[in-house]
């Protein structure tokens, strides 16, 4: 047992070995696949060796190879490879260093028992603070939620209902198809006394966010 966790262990350290190196760098599409291939070794060798599947790894190594992929790219299509594990343990993260990880949607979500709320915002946006989500991208919330749970594993329903509640990311909203033809996420919100309104988020970067917060009144 301890094997295993450690293999899991070392499979997320390795990932983000890669994935957290500044985007400005040039990686070739064969160090790519080196660290694809070392996540198929830890996988395979681990306490999940029994339903690993070597197939969409090695599809996407092609696809590399064959330059149809580029880091970011094969960043997404391995957290969603992973997730299909649906192990909450084993994730593929960015590190919060990686440029691609501070272009955000500025929003931030909290689930509250009667759905989610507005939490954080740019100022931009602050009067929105508090309204509730009927809306995303043109979906219903829970279809524009498991969309973005492609990426992520949950054990329980509980845990699905979370999922919303960060700020964001940009690029991976887009790959989860969330975002207009103008890169912009558009919401539906309602505030506490009824009135809905519509509103188009567009993308900024984590430094240029100067952030409203939904406070307790007393």
């Amino acid at each position: 047992m301890k094997k295993s966790v450690l293999s899991i262990i070392i499979l997320i350290l390795l990932a983000g070995f890669v994935f957290g190196k500044n985007q400005k760098e040039t990686v070739t599409p064969k160090e790519l696949c080196f660290d694809i291939q070392r996540i198929q070794i830890d996988i395979s060798h681990s306490a999940m060796k029994a339903l690993y599947n070597p197939e969409p790894f090695e599809q996407l190594k092609q696809d590399v190879m064959d330059g149809k992929v580029d880091r970011l790219e094969c960043v997404l299509r391995l957290q969603k490879i992973i997730s299909d594990y649906h192990v909450v343990h084993l994730a593929l993260t960015q590190q919060s260093k990686d440029p691609a990880t501070q272009i955000l949607i500025p929003l931030q979500l909290h689930y509250f028992e009667d759905g989610y709320r507005v939490f954080m915002t740019d100022q931009k946006y602050k009067k929105y603070i508090g309204w509730k989500l009927k809306e995303m991208a043109g979906l219903p919330v829970e279809q524009a939620r498991d969309k973005i749970l492609d990426y992520y594993s949950y054990e329980t329903p509980t845990g699905a209902n979370h999922i919303l509640e960060y700020v964001f990311n940009y690029y991976q909203m887009k790959h989860a198809g969330l975002l207009d033809e103008r890169g912009r996420l558009k919401v539906v919100l309602e505030s506490p006394d009824g009135k809905q309104e519509s509103i188009s988020f567009k993308k900024i970067h984590s430094s240029k966010i100067k952030a409203a917060y939904l406070y307790p009144e007393k």
